[in-house]
């Protein structure tokens, strides 16, 4: 691949310290720990907390390129490393085929579909399409207010806290909104069943 080892280390280091995946050091102990961990202030103060649990529809295959593109650009990738991320992204088809055996011939008939071009995702089984979705969400954080947010690739817990239950719910009614707010702004789809 056309990338060196110093862009890979250079990634790490800009991820959100809320992200607990693809980072040295972090893993899913360290999300449960950081998570477990201010549940356990909030009961030592005592607060209030709510906790949200967030799922997010199809998440890697929804991502819109040029936003994608415009975030790298913004990470300070740009010149002809912003250009090489494009043409990863850019131009892919996909299309169907289904093989079916004829019992009576023993021969094999194929269907196939038309192409049709990709405009959003990561490529599936990619090592960089893991590291390009964290990058995509990696400003989520510094855009929720009164909250601590703790990240594991697309799973994202948010804790909200107050000593007064009123204040408390006019924190998670701005918070909500704050969220909905961000994934509308950035195409993504909050999975309601599962959060």
């Amino acid at each position: 691949m056309f990338f060196t080892g110093s862009v890979y280390i250079w990634l790490f280091l800009i991820l959100s310290e809320a992200q607990n995946c693809f980072r040295k050091g972090k893993s899913i102990d360290t999300a449960v720990q950081s998570f477990i961990g201010r549940i356990q202030k909030a009961l030592d103060k005592p607060v209030h907390t709510d906790g949200t649990f967030i799922d997010l529809t199809k998440a890697y295959d929804v991502l819109n390129h040029k936003l994608l593109l415009e975030k790298l650009f913004y990470c300070g990738i740009r010149g002809s490393t912003n250009l090489s991320f494009r043409s990863f992204l850019t131009h892919r088809k996909q299309f169907i085929e289904i093989c079916q055996r004829d019992s009576s011939s023993m021969r094999v008939k194929r269907y196939k579909s038309s192409s049709i071009e990709i405009n959003q995702d990561v490529p599936q089984g990619s090592v960089l399409s893991p590291l390009l979705f964290l990058l995509y969400i990696n400003y989520l954080p510094v855009n929720i207010h009164d909250a601590n947010l703790v990240m594991l690739a697309d799973d994202i817990n948010v804790l909200i806290s107050d000593s007064d239950e009123s204040l408390l719910q006019t924190k998670i009614d701005r918070v909500v909104a704050d969220l909905e707010n961000w994934f509308n702004r950035n195409d993504l789809v909050i999975n309601v069943g599962k959060t």
